[in-house]
């Protein structure tokens, strides 16, 4: 329960459901013009009342918003009364913690909440009896605020594998955007993060910046990078540079199931890999990596090493459909037949009305339809009908694949035009 008014608590749930793509049980203590001069406590004590009876929760958390902050709310205090006024919900643990909007960031407010979860919940050894090794197969983690929720299955499989027990808690972010960076031979020309923390000490760029997505846009432009990784609000800055943009981070909510990702241990770095060679014009690939016929490099010039900096580039259905559709996509290799699913996705390229061509707008339309299909298929694939269905899933992840390449290039014929 957000202590602020509906509006601080609006703005949250949006990205939270955008994100998670899921209900979001996010209540607020609904401060007006009037509790925000004379105080608002009693909203807080009969809105977690109103929860306990409700719903019964096995924790609620009370995170204070700028609002509050500025009134000069003692969150605290507030839940004190609560605790004084109903004692019958003494069973449901609350945990206030204080996060004005106007100081830190996302990172600092869960470093926050979890310091608070650990000071309410947790007793001190002495008064719990607890002893030092008693368990000694459990472990404690502290799982960041940058982790998905692939990362943490994955993180407890990994645990487990040692025969050990974890008990998972929130903690720091990964650091994972260098590592990769190190595999592919490339470098980090600039990074951008909200707030000052320890952890940048360690971060291996050229340059390291505190400030917005303003900076972020003149770093990219300054430096000269070649690929943005960053959320969803970073893909109009890569668009407006021009630049490819992997997407990683919080919120995702233009990327079908992409905070489901897991992006650490050898599954993770595989996982990176293929983002790193999936998105278009990416002038990352790792060292003697030899690329087959599916793959159709530019000449690097100059005698220079092409594998190393050839940027590589996917196969485009339209191309092909204007080829007549050959099953030939590159020259002779492994990858000489195309999928059924993709032969479907080129006849239905190559079949755009005359109208449709002269409207961009309206191909752009069309061809986000499709890839929502596509994706929408391939989500139910993945959802509901595996192991089973293991074997459609190449011919539907090439489908999806050439479907949101088709509404990728509607859309820079349609930027064309509108320039033109």
């Amino acid at each position: 329960m957000l202590h602020g008014s509906q509006g601080c608590t609006a703005f949250g749930k949006v990205f939270l459901v955008r994100h998670f793509r899921e209900p979001i049980p996010l209540q607020t203590s609904a401060m007006d013009q009037v509790s925000s001069v004379m105080g608002a406590d009693d909203n807080v004590v009969e809105g977690l009342k109103t929860i306990c009876e409700k719903s019964a929760p096995d924790l609620v958390g009370v995170p204070t918003t700028g609002l509050a902050e500025t009134q000069g709310a003692d969150i605290r205090m507030a839940v004190g009364l609560f605790r004084a006024k109903y004692p019958q919900f003494a069973a449901i643990p609350v945990v206030p913690v204080s996060t004005p909007d106007f100081t830190g960031s996302m990172q600092s407010g869960f470093a926050l909440a979890l310091r608070a979860v650990i000071d309410d919940l947790v007793p001190a050894a002495a008064n719990a009896g607890t002893m030092l090794g008693r368990r000694p197969r459990q472990v404690n983690v502290l799982a960041g605020a940058a982790l998905t929720p692939g990362d943490l299955e994955h993180l407890e499989d990994l645990i487990e594998l040692f025969r050990l027990r974890p008990v998972r808690r929130g903690g720091g972010p990964a650091g994972w955007i260098q590592r990769a960076a190190g595999i592919h031979g490339a470098e980090m020309v600039g990074a951008v993060a909200p707030v000052n923390t320890p952890v940048l000490k360690q971060v291996r760029a050229e340059q390291v910046k505190i400030g917005d997505r303003e900076d972020l846009e003149l770093t990219t432009r300054e430096r000269g990078a070649e690929v943005l990784i960053g959320n969803s609000h970073a893909v109009h800055t890569a668009e407006r540079r021009g630049i490819p943009c992997l997407r990683a981070g919080f919120p995702l909510y233009d990327q079908l199931g992409g905070y489901q990702r897991t992006w650490i241990g050898y599954q993770g770095t595989r996982q990176k890999e293929c983002g790193l060679m999936a998105v278009p014009t990416i002038n990352l690939t790792p060292r003697g990596f030899r690329p087959c016929a599916h793959h159709r490099w530019q000449a690097a010039g100059d005698g220079q090493d092409a594998t190393r900096r050839a940027p590589l580039q996917l196969p485009n259905p339209l191309e092909d459909a204007g080829r007549g559709g050959r099953d030939s996509i590159g020259g002779s290799g492994d990858c000489r037949r195309v999928s059924e699913g993709r032969r479907a996705l080129i006849r239905r390229n190559a079949s755009m009305t005359p109208n449709e061509l002269k409207d961009p707008e309206k191909a752009v339309k069309k061809a986000r339809r499709i890839a929502t299909e596509k994706a929408n298929e391939l989500h139910d694939l993945v959802e509901g009908r595996l192991p089973a269905a293991y074997e459609e899933i190449p011919v539907i992840s090439q489908a999806t694949y050439g479907a949101c390449r088709a509404w990728a290039d509607a859309r820079l014929r349609a930027a064309e035009a509108a320039a033109a």
